[in-house]
């Protein structure tokens, strides 16, 4: 996909942060830069940070639930996955013209989901 002019006109990190200073040193205010993870760019905008407020700290003043590992859940389907005995009757999907057919089984089929 080609870029637009106005993609063309930002043509490198550089010149895109020296815009960006260029907008917000055109109005007059006060400038408060909010962000989860400070980055060399917006400290080098707005100046480095005067608060920080980690994640721990957050888990201990009871703002966030500490996360707990995943739990994996085993299927029967996943444990053993599929099998189909010789000549049994399978139904088989095709994608093309979206019809089930029915085929048999020339032998003992295991399909192992992982």
């Amino acid at each position: 996909m080609a870029m637009s002019e106005k993609e063309m006109q930002f043509r490198s990190p550089a010149e895109y942060l020296s815009r960006y200073r260029q907008v917000l040193d055109h109005f007059d205010a006060v400038r408060i830069g909010l962000t989860a993870t400070p980055a060399q760019h917006t400290s080098e905008i707005f100046g480095p940070p005067v608060f920080e407020y980690s994640y721990r700290q957050a888990v201990i003043d009871d703002y966030l639930c500490d996360h707990e590992p995943p739990y994996r859940l085993i299927t029967d389907l996943a444990a053993n996955g599929m099998v189909w005995q010789r000549g049994e009757e399978v139904d088989v999907f095709h994608t093309g013209d979206k019809t089930l057919k029915k085929y048999q089984t020339p032998d003992e089929i295991k399909n192992r989901v992982w």
